[in-house]
């Protein structure tokens, strides 16, 4: 609805109308007993017309009164307009007798449709009262002055009409009113929602960023006092993308909303707000002892560790949460980015983490924002290379597959290794263009290999694929085109996936493995066992192996859990019918320890350090890389958990 259109009525418009309808509908009946009374007295057949005329009139009034009564407001009005109308002229033509308030009757009968109505209708409507007025006008004027009538009695009619008329201006009167009241409310209203807009999220409701930052910085520009223990905490939803890009926009939006919803409820103190994106910030006011904003990350990490439903499904977010005190800046811009560094150095210890900020974590923030336009440089460059670990087949020595590893040629010279520009390739995206050049260069040496090896069987390559690429919706596409143009057979090639990778989505997960392993490549679960629930992803994917991480690999032989860990996991994956592979083997204790067990695959320096290709070929025509005579096995332990099952 414009400004100029139709208001609603107000409570007081339709209780004016109501009165204006009482006293109009006796006083047209008291009017028409005496025109026709009048009429018989003086024997003028003029005054019983007078009187029809007056009696229809104060039905239609009686008839505006029951529709009022049923809340019909507008019909009501409009139908006491359209009387008021052509009830002058009817009158005029009736009664020849000069009725002084007769012309004005049109004019402001107006009133009672002046609400209702939009600009160009009123326009109309006014146009046709000042024609009912004149025609009014007119034809008293031409009409002779009937003496038989006393002076009193016309008199009496006008002073009763002019009354009438106060009463329609009253309406009048209520009717802009109504208007103006409701012009103000949209006006305050607006007001409201155009400053409420200007300083909260539209998706969350909560404070935004620039809210957020002038709370901070009243805090700064208050009283000491209001400063101490004062502090931002810097909220980042771990992995918050590649939920996006599995289940959609639509639910990541919700998704965040809820989030930071359990956020603001998680806080029992402060101000929630969110800066944009996938990030929150909370503002605690002073005074507060410094231990609080420790207790309300806590909080805040509890609150999310809660599993959220997300169209059917079960989804799990953590979040990685940067502290910054307010005492240690001047501006709230100042403390954001403190916060802000503190966040990214808890996200690289992990998911779900808190870190305080330290001066130090600027230069480390500098250094990774460096090292990610290297690394897009690199693409570009072709300053990125592969290397390949040999897998051993644990039985018989032989090399059955090869892993392949990325490695950089920074051009300042000095080493860059995985586990330092890996993370920030997850971080900054560039890890889905980072795993395609991987998978197409491996499988192209890989067919290169082949060609060298001539009748000689191969072995696999094996491609590890991160979180961001297994919520690639591209990614299965991207490997068969990858696999039909390397003419390399989809049997040949592994891909790893760790188990936190399958944490966010689990049923796309589990289709996008389901795709991949229909194009005939063979999946491993990476790092096994220290996953949020090993057990757990064994029973809900598919797959054909998993691979033990070293850090129990390591343990074998000493005192500790480790080796009853390692030895479970075999038994309990070849009960499963899956391949096991250790990584991490350093020593020949480990190595005869695993083959033991039953392991099935190996790898790690002892058996051989990672080579580029032309390397892995020499090595490959030995047919065989572990030189030791192995001994023989004894029964495999899955032999013995099948029977254990079977009985």
């Amino acid at each position: 609805m414009t400004a100029t259109g139709p208001i609603p009525a107000t409570p007081m418009l339709a209780a004016a109308l109501r009165r204006t309808t009482v006293l109009l509908a006796p006083a047209a009946t008291i009017f028409a007993v005496g025109a026709f009374g009048a009429g018989l007295v003086f024997s003028d057949p003029a005054m019983e017309r007078t009187a029809a005329v007056l009696a229809a009139g104060a039905a239609i009034f009686a008839f505006a009164w029951r529709l009022l009564q049923r809340g019909l407001v507008r019909p009501a009005a409009l139908l006491l307009t359209g009387t008021l109308l052509v009830l002058p002229i009817l009158f005029a033509a009736v009664q020849p007798p000069t009725f002084a308030s007769f012309p004005l009757v049109p004019l402001l009968g107006v009133a009672f449709a002046l609400p209702f109505l939009e600009r160009r209708r009123l326009v109309a409507l006014m146009t046709l009262a000042c024609l009912s007025a004149a025609g009014t006008t007119a034809i008293q004027s031409m009409a002779p002055r009937d003496d038989r009538l006393p002076d009193w009695f016309f008199a009496t009619f006008n002073v009763l009409g002019l009354l009438a008329l106060l009463v329609v201006f009253l309406i009048l009167l209520a009717g802009f009113s109504n208007r103006l009241h409701r012009s103000l409310r949209q006006a305050t209203a607006s007001a409201v929602a155009l400053a409420h807009q200007a300083t909260h999220d539209s998706l969350t409701g909560l404070a935004n960023r620039q809210a957020g930052l002038a709370l901070a910085q009243a805090v700064l520009d208050g009283p000491p006092e209001a400063q101490a223990g004062a502090a931002m905490l810097y909220i980042d939803i771990d992995e918050f993308k590649r939920i996006n890009d599995t289940l959609g926009h639509l639910a990541g939006d919700s998704l965040l909303e809820r989030v930071g919803q359990r956020i603001a409820t998680a806080c029992w103190s402060g101000v929630t707000a969110r800066p944009g994106g996938d990030e929150f910030i909370v503002v605690i006011a002073g005074p507060a002892d410094q231990g609080a904003p420790r207790r309300l990350a806590s909080a805040i990490t509890d609150a999310l560790a809660v599993p959220f439903s997300l169209r059917g499904r079960e989804v799990r977010v953590s979040a990685s949460i940067g502290i910054a005190h307010l005492d240690e800046a001047t501006t709230a811009e100042e403390i954001l980015a403190r916060a802000d560094a503190a966040m990214y150095a808890a996200k690289r210890t992990g998911k779900g983490q808190t870190a305080v900020f330290d001066p130090a974590m600027f230069a480390e923030l500098q250094a990774r924002l460096a090292m990610e336009g290297d690394l897009r440089q690199a693409l570009e460059a072709d300053e990125l290379r592969l290397e390949y670990q040999p897998i051993i087949d644990l039985a018989t020595g032989r090399i059955v597959d090869l892993e392949a590893l990325l490695r950089w040629d920074h051009p300042s010279g000095r080493y860059v290794g995985p586990a330092e520009f890996i993370p920030v390739a997850e971080e900054s995206g560039l890890i889905v263009p980072l795993g395609r050049f991987v998978l197409s260069r491996a499988l192209a040496d890989l067919r290169g290999l082949q060609e060298a090896l001539g009748p000689v069987r191969g072995p696999m390559m094996s491609v590890n694929l991160s979180a961001r690429q297994l919520s690639d919706p591209g990614l299965v596409d991207a490997v068969r085109t990858t696999l039909a143009g390397a003419g390399i057979a989809g049997s040949a090639l592994r891909l790893e996936i760790t188990e936190t990778a399958m944490l966010v989505g689990v049923e796309s997960a589990a289709e996008t493995i389901a795709s991949l392993r229909s194009l005939g490549a063979s999946i491993v679960i990476d790092d096994f066992g220290t996953g949020y629930s090993a057990l757990d992803y064994l029973k809900r994917f598919v797959v054909d192996g998993v691979k033990i991480d070293r850090s129990f690999i390591a343990g074998l032989g000493r005192l500790g859990p480790d080796e009853a860990i390692v030895t479970a996991s075999i038994a309990f994956a070849h009960a499963l019918g899956l391949e096991v592979t250790a990584e991490g083997i350093e020593t020949r204790a480990q190595l005869d320890r695993l083959a033991d067990l039953g392991c099935d695959r190996g790898q790690g320096y002892l058996i051989g350090r990672s080579a580029p290709i032309e390397d892995v070929v020499g090595i490959l025509l030995t047919d065989r890389l572990d030189p030791r005579p192995l001994k023989p096995l004894p029964p495999p332990l899955r032999v013995i958990a099948a029977a254990a099952i079977a009985t």
